[in-house]
């Protein structure tokens, strides 16, 4: 289990070591599924070629989208001040 945690996510046997039990089993489980999304995706571009114009757009707008980090927000632009108030309050 230590060495493909390391492997994975190039943690020293020290870090892996200072994991509690909890959140080793944690990163330990989502090895699998990082894996099968990439294995997936590996498909994806490898069919890329052979994909109908349709198809190919649907794929090139849904890697946009998690390529992009957030939607802006539509409401109001709050000033400097404005948002210092905000945070103040907290």
């Amino acid at each position: 289990m230590k060495a493909k945690l390391a492997r994975f996510y190039g943690w020293s046997p020290v870090e892996i070591d200072s994991l509690d039990v909890q959140s080793a089993n944690q990163y330990w489980q989502c090895i699998d599924q990082i894996e099968a999304g990439e294995v997936l995706l590996q498909f994806t571009i490898q069919d890329y070629p052979t994909l109908l114009p349709e198809k190919r757009s649907q794929l090139f707008k849904m890697f946009e989208k998690r390529m992009k980090p957030m939607r802006k927000s539509e409401g109001k632009k709050l000033t400097n001040k404005e948002l210092m108030e905000i945070l103040s309050r907290r």
